[in-house]
């Protein structure tokens, strides 16, 4: 079973992490009106939310550092970007009805999120393997 225990623990916490942390950015940048300011404040923003959702699921899962790091940068880097190019397509400026965008925009973004988690569940539940066959071959000795 792919979601046991710890692993649903680990998926909730990624989740709540997401769901505090994105709208709070997107409220604080609502704010901005010059351009530059803007991208700037979006720029350190993406970097902070990648730092403190690699150091929060790092202390959770105790995981390599940079291997948690990396995982969190390549979610939320495919994650604005796909927002990024949703935002300047023609598709967008069309004014085709907020729903498609939001579904399409929804359905990418759970994609990268599944992908990324199942990533992380396979790499946990293989050090919780190397783990137990190394408790197994000291009980041995």
């Amino acid at each position: 079973m792919i979601l046991k225990h710890k692993n649903l623990k680990l998926f909730i916490v990624v989740s709540i992490l997401n769901l505090i942390l994105n709208p709070l950015m997107n409220v604080g940048l609502s704010y901005i009106e010059e351009k530059l300011i803007y991208y700037l404040v979006l720029s350190a923003a993406e970097i902070a939310t990648i730092l403190i959702e690699s150091l929060v699921v790092y202390l959770f899962i105790k995981e390599k550092y940079l291997k948690v790091l990396l995982y969190a940068a390549i979610a939320n880097i495919s994650s604005f970007l796909i927002g990024f190019v949703l935002t300047f397509t023609p598709i967008y400026q069309t004014r085709i009805t907020i729903i498609v965008i939001v579904v399409l925009f929804l359905s990418v973004y759970l994609f990268i999120y599944i992908v990324t988690l199942l990533a992380f569940i396979r790499n946990y539940r293989n050090r919780d393997d190397n783990r137990r066959r190394n408790e197994e071959n000291s009980q041995e000795n």
